[in-house]
C-alpha cells in the first residue's frame, strides 16, 4: 500500500472511531544506513501496562539487543561493526502515559570495529509506561 493510501486509510479509520490514530514507526532494516549522529527508532512499548519487552536491531554500523522495562531499566549490548572512526550507543527514554517525556539515557559507547559494550540504565519513574529505544553512531 502506498503512503497517501495508508495515510489516508488510517485518517478515515481516525475519524470513524472518533479517537486518535497513530501510523505505526518505519522500521528500519538491516544494511541500511543512517548520518552520523542520527538516532534510529528500533524499539516502541506503547502500553499502559507495565511489563517488559526484548528488542534487537542491526544497520550496516551496528548492532543491539535488549530487554527494556517499563517502570524499569533498560539492559543489554551495543556492538560496533563498521570500521568507520565512529562509535555506536543506544538511547533510552521513557515516557508517562500521556507520553509525556519523563527521562532519557545514553549507553557507553562501543568502538572501535568490533568492540561490544554491555549496559544498564539507571531505573525509570515508577510512573513510566511507555519505553523508546533508539541506536545511533557518531
Amino acid at each position: 500500500m502506498n503512503v497517501r493510501k495508508r495515510f489516508a486509510a488510517v485518517a478515515a479509520a481516525a475519524v470513524l472511531s472518533g479517537g486518535l490514530a497513530v501510523l505505526p514507526a518505519a522500521s528500519a532494516h538491516a544494511g541500511s544506513t543512517a548520518p552520523a549522529g542520527a538516532l534510529t527508532e528500533v524499539a516502541s512499548f506503547d502500553t499502559n501496562v507495565k511489563g517488559c519487552w526484548d528488542w534487537a536491531h542491526d544497520q550496516s554500523y551496528g548492532s543491539s539487543a535488549g530487554t527494556a522495562c517499563a517502570p524499569g531499566t533498560n539492559s543489554g549490548w551495543v556492538k560496533d561493526e563498521k570500521a568507520d572512526g565512529k562509535c555506536v550507543f543506544t538511547e533510552t527514554r521513557y515516557y508517562d502515559g500521556d507520553w509525556r517525556e519523563l527521562s532519557r539515557w545514553r549507553s557507553p559507547s562501543a568502538c572501535p570495529k568490533n568492540d561490544v559494550k554491555r549496559f544498564t540504565s539507571p531505573p525509570s519513574h515508577n510512573y513510566a509506561r511507555h519505553v523508546k529505544v533508539y541506536m545511533g553512531h557518531s
